[in-house]
């Protein structure tokens, strides 16, 4: 550990690489690279493609306008069903935006896994987009998804759901149209070609759990270094896959350390292909490995076309008893019972079950079975006619659904009757039935009404779940994806925290590991969501795993869309999703676990004595601080044991519990987390940036609201360097990060000594506690200068409602009067300099 006044200096470097769990401090502190252009593809590589595809000078510029002003937009803003995310680029060598999770970000990942792409930009602007409608010329601009820059070419790419462009090319006037087994964008494809570049639409099909899942793993291990022995092994199975392509079972009886893990990293680096779309490594038997990329791609789309018939729905035109209804199924029945009871004699004969039974015969000797022969055409029977309501009468039930129903102004549909009813007297029109009115309300979308009346929250609560073939899987590897999440605690348990922290309620967070489902971290703080739970719960994560996730999934909160958690994922090469706002069913581990929590532990914990609970009004607030102190310790407690003891040991629906499901992982794909030391650096990274003024100087060092923060060296460093950047730990209180100079400097408060003596929750709980104690200390001295103010005032009252009672001139005795006179005198007499000595001589 370091000492308090020692100093922490920063030296200029890459992160370190190797892990350390034991929480030591190391000097001198190594903190990455600040953030700062670092494309790979600089202006000269792009002038070199440019010259090999040929573009003329103004078409260079207008290509280097669109990269310069790339990202044009913030995805995401209007997508109610997409995840949208910060991929780091490790073709690129920095970020790049992506709007879904499954498209945009499943060709972002072929694009690192290309070794002809040079680089890319996402949400180029691209002016100059030219429709005609009829006999006018509309001239547009729009963000595309891609501008791809390849060895010998460049492309602009507008990535789409399948599903999508098949809806949107029955619209009049669609831009979109199919062209053989790919699609095209006329508008988009001729300004491309002005511009000398290539379009393509990239579209995504369904089902595309596979591809998502087996890319973001390759993705993972791109450029990823192997242990000697997997290396070895990796090398003899390239020699293996000349023969004939292979499964990872037949390479692993023969190669015992080829595994799940060198299968994708041969795939990521170019030494084998696979069958990246319709199978998984972890079935060994069914992923098979190629030699050849054609060869692979002939043999992925062949399964893949198996896989996707399974989604497929069912066609039934032949049998004529599985389209049949319910109510003609059971008067077939009925019919060949009678014909079987006819022709046992068993009931008399009619003329038209004799006809009956003569075309059943016929049916039968065509083919049909008895029950199918029998069946009759009920259900075409009914109202054939068209709709009796009139023209002006839809025109009002359309108005009123439109424009009162959906938008969430009116509650019940007798109320909204009460609204046609109006509208088809003002036209002249009957007003149909609240029945009718209801019928056509129920046909309605409900998402509609639910997004104008409850928001988000509430259009995620009604809309359909998701089908299985549009869904993605969690990721194969442990350690790659956190999923975040925060919720209030129930305090029920603990009255009075709540009476120290008055109209404030426990939260905590909780990280989730994406593939196991294994609680990684958390953070307990009071109070709003902020910035501080997050940094807690990854400081958490490291000093107890000594990695840092590859992902980090978290919703669109305040504390998760800071500066602070999004400056930490670039520095640390970290990328960030975010999911919809209100969709808890796209971070679902991280819910779920969160659900669990306060039902296992909040509501069942113990508590204390029912004074405690009652929060203890007999006792100071000094004991009840203390008391508070300790049951936060109990809870903080109870909430790991829950966490990282009972979680871990749950069984799932399979039977399979979250350590299983880690262990069998390590074994096979091994830990995708990238290693981090648990050093001052980090401590540094995970410590948010203090916003609020501050004074530094060699005298006082710093100064902040809650005291001064001092060490010798930073106090010496301050007499010839100016601060740049302080920072507040996370979890202790008494320690400030202070940039002077070009390094980092620690600086201590006076509670220094007695805080490094507490564990950690309970420096967790002071650090919590101090915006109370500053704000009973305001509280307290407003009411103290309130009090002191009434009473001077009262006095001041006083005084003047007494001044007759007091001693007066005119109430003096006649032997006080002379001396009075003669003080008064004296008082006023004018000073005569020319008699004081030193005035004598000066003259």
């Amino acid at each position: 550990m370091l000492e308090i006044d020692q100093q922490v200096e920063v030296v200029p470097g890459p992160p370190p690489a190797l892990p350390l769990r034991t929480g030591d401090l190391q000097i001198p502190v190594v903190l990455p690279e600040p953030a700062g252009p670092t494309e790979r593809l600089t202006c000269e590589r792009r002038r070199s493609v440019y010259e090999d595809v040929g573009l003329t000078e103004a078409q260079i510029i207008e290509i280097e306008s669109m990269i310069a002003r790339s990202p044009c937009r913030d995805v995401g803003g209007g997508a109610l069903q997409s995840i949208k995310g910060v991929l780091q680029s490790k073709k690129n060598g920095a970020r790049r935006l992506v709007e879904s999770h499954t498209c945009e970000l499943t060709f972002a990942h072929e694009l690192e896994l290309d070794p002809t792409v040079l680089g890319y930009y996402t949400q180029v602007p691209c002016a100059g987009i030219e429709r005609v409608r009829g006999e006018r010329r509309h001239v547009s601009a729009a963000a595309l998804d891609f501008l791809v820059l390849r060895e010998r070419s460049i492309q602009l790419v507008e990535c789409k759901y399948d599903n999508w462009l098949e809806k949107e090319a029955k619209k009049p006037n669609a831009d979109y149209r199919r062209e053989g087994n790919n699609w095209t964008h006329a508008p988009y494809w001729s300004r491309a070609k002005a511009l000398g570049l290539n379009f393509m639409v990239w579209f995504q099909t369904t089902p595309m759990a596979l591809q998502v899942q087996n890319l973001e793993a390759c993705y993972a291990l791109l450029g990823e270094s192997l242990t000697p022995q997997e290396d070895l092994a990796s090398r003899r199975a390239r020699q293996l896959l000349q023969e004939y392509p292979r499964s990872i079972e037949t390479l692993n009886a023969v190669l015992p350390v080829f595994n799940e893990r060198v299968a994708l990293w041969m795939i990521a680096n170019g030494h084998a292909y696979g069958l990246v779309k319709s199978s998984s490594p972890v079935i060994r038997e069914g992923f098979y490995l190629f030699a050849s990329k054609t060869q692979a791609a002939a043999a992925d789309e062949f399964f893949y076309a198996q896989l996707r018939s399974g989604f497929d729905q069912p066609q039934i035109s032949g049998d004529p008893i599985l389209c049949a209804t319910t109510s003609d199924i059971v008067r077939a029945e009925g019919r060949l019972q009678r014909l079987r009871r006819i022709s046992l004699g068993q009931e008399p004969a009619t003329v038209r079950m004799t006809q009956l039974a003569k075309i059943v015969a016929d049916k039968i000797a065509a083919g049909q079975s008895p029950l199918a022969a029998c069946l009759t055409n009920y259900s075409n029977c009914g109202q054939n006619t068209p709709s009796p309501l009139t023209e002006g009468q839809r025109k009002g039930i359309d108005h009123v659904i439109n424009e009162l129903w959906n938008k969430g102004k009116r509650n019940t549909i007798a109320h909204l009757w009460l609204d046609l009813d109006a509208w088809c007297s003002a036209a002249g029109e009957q007003a149909p039935s609240q029945t009718t009115l209801g019928k056509r309300v129920a046909e309605q979308d409900p998402r509609k009404r639910a997004l104008a009346r409850g928001g988000l929250r509430q259009f995620h609560a009604v809309r359909p779940r998701t089908g299985s073939d549009k869904r993605s899987l969690p990721p194969l590897g442990y350690g790659y994806l956190l999923a975040i999440d925060s919720s209030q605690f129930d305090n029920r348990c603990a009255s009075n925290l709540i009476t120290l922290f008055p109209a404030e309620k426990p939260r905590f967070y909780i990280g989730m590991d994406g593939a196991t489902e294994e609680a990684m971290a958390h953070a307990f703080i009071f109070g709003p969501a902020r910035t501080d739970g997050l940094a807690i719960l990854i400081r958490e994560y490291v000093f107890r795993h000594g990695f840092l996730p590859r992902a980090i999934m978290v919703d669109r909160g305040s504390e998760n869309t800071s500066n602070w958690i999004d400056e930490f994922c670039e520095a640390m090469g970290i990328a960030l999703f975010h999911a919809p706002s209100g969709g808890s069913q796209f971070n679902g581990q991280a819910e779920n676990a969160i659900k669990q929590t306060n039902a296992n532990t909040a509501h069942r914990i113990a508590g204390s004595t029912e004074p405690d609970m009652a929060g203890r009004k007999v006792d100071g607030r000094f004991k009840s601080r203390k008391t508070a102190r300790h049951t936060f310790g109990l809870i903080h407690q109870e909430f790991c044991d829950y966490l990282y003891t009972d979680i871990p040991r749950t069984p799932d629906g399979n039977g399979i519990t979250p350590q299983e499901k880690r262990e069998e992982l390590l074994a096979t794909l091994g830990c995708m987390g990238v290693p981090q030391q648990f050093d001052d650096a980090f401590l540094i990274q995970t410590s948010a940036k203090l916003k609020r003024k501050v004074s530094a100087s060699e005298h006082d060092g710093v100064r902040t609201g809650d005291g001064r923060f001092t060490s010798d060296e930073l106090q010496r460093v301050l007499r010839t360097e100016s601060v740049d950047e302080i920072r507040s730990d996370c979890v202790d209180p008494s320690i400030l990060w202070v940039k002077a100079g070009r390094g980092w400097w620690k600086a201590c408060h006076r509670s220094a000594p007695v805080v490094a003596t507490l564990p950690e929750p309970l420096k967790l709980f002071e650090l919590l506690f101090r915006p109370y104690a500053k704000r009973r200390q305001r509280v307290g001295k407003r009411d103290v200068a309130k009090s002191r103010h009434a009473r001077q005032m009262n006095a001041f009252e006083a005084m003047e409602s007494t001044k007759h009672l007091g001693p007066v001139r005119e109430s003096l005795p006649d032997a006080a009067a002379p001396l009075a006179r003669a003080t008064a005198e004296k008082k006023r007499a004018a000073v005569d300099w020319d008699a004081v000595p030193e005035c004598k001589e000066r003259k």
